[in-house]
């Protein structure tokens, strides 16, 4: 197998784990089977495994050629309910390949690997449980390898690993191709392709492009721009807020900021933990907003479900908010409407109207992947953005949202000032009941005079 330019640089590489980002049709799945085999041949009693997103996928994007490829060392027919091969090695002996789905990670607890092949890393869920939990000490015994290959979705874990190899980690090495690096693509057709496409799914999809994210929500959003550290309290300067994102079971998470009289949003600090009860949810939020100002300094906005009375303490109807309220928050419903309330924060973040202190760090994660559902795949990337957010790790970004949107007054746009024409115009009124007007020209002397 003669591989090109860019997947030699990779096979070539002498790195324990290796990261690639690729566009669409780069050559990774080729890439990958081919190491496999190679693997496998090269020694006896080696145990070589590949994960796709799901099973189904694993047959779908690999088994077929896998199985073409190696068909001249097959040691016998190939295992097909379990997709795994076992084939002849150089030494005489025999080795075993085997194909599974993400959904399984956690079979592999106690096996022994000499090399793992992760494909589309981006798209597998609680992927740090997996790989760190499941998969990275079946390496262990045999000093094996991993090679991760995906195309990226955002600033998630994909890119965390990639950046390991850009950060010269020991045993790492990252490199990013676009499908324009694969030399038996037509160039002209690609173009074609960028002409049918979103920008966002363009950039993405086949410039392996981390800094954009088709579906991403707050595009707008811009780590340089937005986060930075800022001097508080602002007790004589703004308004104390909080929003407040309830949970019976999974996250409670709030989020307190000011809002000056300009329209400027600074928010100065996050609560987010799991697993508590109302009470002590509430007495922990407490003692962070007390750093800042008064707990009765806060108007508070929170999750407007929370609010109903559904649950009995004693011989009354309670509801999640009365714990809040009893403990002495200064909270109402939240304005809920989610489209307007995510583009009223988006105009924000246009304006540069949104400030977030480096401490709200687990807000900053979550906006990064805040992102519309999924579109059915023959419409991804061609049609307009979907109405319905995608309910995934978004506590604090709802929070923020019943923040910024719920407030009495919502700044508005600070208008560009007018330019200053010369010589100026001022205008006289001069027929009052005709409402018309007529211009007097004065000239400014000029300050190079």
């Amino acid at each position: 197998m003669e591989f090109h330019q860019t997947q030699e640089i990779v096979a070539k590489s002498k790195a324990r784990f290796r990261v690639v980002d690729c566009g669409r049709q780069w050559g990774k799945t080729t890439l990958a089977v081919w190491e496999m085999l190679a693997c496998a041949y090269s020694k006896k009693d080696r145990r070589v495994r590949y994960y796709a997103t799901t099973f189904d996928q694993a047959r779908d994007i690999a088994w077929s050629l896998l199985k073409q490829i190696s068909n001249p060392v097959w040691a016998k027919e190939p295992n097909e309910s379990r997709l795994e091969l076992t084939i002849k090695t150089q030494d005489g002996g025999t080795s075993q390949i085997s194909l599974e789905g993400w959904e399984s990670v956690e079979r592999a607890r106690g096996q022994q690997f000499d090399f793992l092949v992760l494909d589309e890393v981006s798209k597998m869920r609680n992927f740090k449980e997996g790989w760190e939990g499941a998969l990275l000490g079946t390496l262990i015994f045999r000093n094996g390898t991993a090679l991760f290959i995906s195309t990226p979705a955002g600033f998630n874990h994909f890119h965390d690993l990639y950046q390991n190899g850009q950060k010269g980690l020991e045993g790492w090495a990252s490199w990013r191709f676009t499908s324009f690096d694969n030399p038996f693509l037509s160039k002209d057709y690609l173009e074609g392709i960028h002409n049918d496409v979103t920008e966002d799914y363009w950039a993405q999809e086949y410039l392996a492009d981390f800094r954009r994210f088709t579906g991403l929500i707050y595009k707008e959003f811009d780590l340089s721009n937005h986060v930075h550290y800022f001097d508080t309290p602002y007790k004589q300067h703004g308004d104390y807020y909080l929003g407040l994102d309830f949970a019976v079971r999974g996250y409670t998470a709030c989020i307190a900021g000011v809002v000056k009289s300009d329209g400027h949003v600074y928010l100065m600090d996050e609560y987010k933990r799991s697993s508590d009860t109302a009470v002590n949810h509430a007495e922990n939020i407490k003692s962070k907003l007390e750093k800042y100002n008064t707990l009765d300094s806060f108007n508070g906005y929170a999750d407007p479900a929370g609010f109903a009375k559904n649950q009995q303490k004693g011989d009354m109807l309670w509801s999640i908010a009365d714990e809040y309220l009893e403990s002495g928050f200064g909270i109402v419903p939240a304005n809920n409407e989610v489209m307007a309330g995510i583009n009223y924060v988006r105009q924000l973040m246009r304006a540069n109207k949104i400030h977030i202190h480096p401490r709200c760090e687990e807000l900053v994660k979550e906006i990064l992947q805040y992102q519309w559902k999924d579109q059915p795949e023959k419409q991804t990337g061609q049609l307009e953005e979907p109405e319905k957010v995608r309910k995934v790790n978004d506590h604090l970004c709802d929070a923020m949202r019943y923040m910024c949107y719920s407030k009495p007054s919502p700044a508005e746009e600070e208008e560009k000032p007018r330019p200053l024409v010369f010589p100026a115009q001022f205008p006289l009124r001069v027929e009052e009941e005709k409402e018309e007007f007529k211009y007097e020209e004065v000239d400014f002397p000029s300050v190079y005079d």
